[in-house]
């Protein structure tokens, strides 16, 4: 990020970024027989979510009181299916299905790069939501259904320093270092 100097001291704008997704899927079905026959239906809802979302410093040689390096993911998913089945005939069926697939990658990094600081915060944090409903009713002189809701949630979430080095520009010589990976997705 860019440097701002004030009264002496130099100091570095965040370097980040910020996702937040939105996805919503919904499938909705009614069969309705009134006469002898067979009433059914089906509901099929699928939602799938990929990101790739980083923030990074590479080949640089930067001198600042303080560096921040960060990236964060708050995606949200939902999918409903729902179904109905009504029939005065001899049988009544529904089914509903729906499947989410959630695969994000968020990483924050420090790659070959010289880095004079009094304190260095690496952070990449993944808060993704999954809400995923399925359901149905079915009516009639013999009535069956079926509901199915499948999650896949395959999110990678990483900070890394590679291939720099990290000099103090502290009174007291030393560096507050910090690496922070958060995965808190459901």
């Amino acid at each position: 990020g860019a440097e701002k100097e004030s009264k002496g001291k130099k100091y570095a704008n965040n370097t980040g970024r910020k996702g937040s997704s939105v996805e919503i899927t919904t499938a909705l079905s009614l069969a309705v027989n009134a006469g002898d026959g067979v009433g059914g239906e089906g509901a099929a809802a699928v939602g799938i979510l990929q990101n790739d979302l980083s923030a990074s410093v590479q080949n640089s040689t930067i001198t600042v009181d303080t560096l921040n390096a960060w990236a964060a993911s708050n995606a949200l998913l939902i999918n409903v299916a729902a179904g109905t089945s009504i029939s005065g005939g001899s049988f009544s069926g529904a089914g509903s299905a729906s499947a989410q697939y959630t695969s994000n990658t968020t990483q924050a990094a420090v790659d070959d790069s010289k880095i004079q600081a009094a304190s260095a915060a690496v952070n990449a944090a993944s808060s993704d939501l999954n809400v995923n409903v399925a359901g149905q009713v079915s009516a009639g002189k013999n009535g069956a259904g079926l509901a199915v809701a499948f999650n896949h949630q395959n999110n990678t979430t990483g900070t890394y320093m590679r291939g720099s080095t990290l000099n103090s520009r502290s009174d007291d010589g030393f560096t507050a270092l910090s690496l922070t990976a958060e995965n808190k997705g459901q």
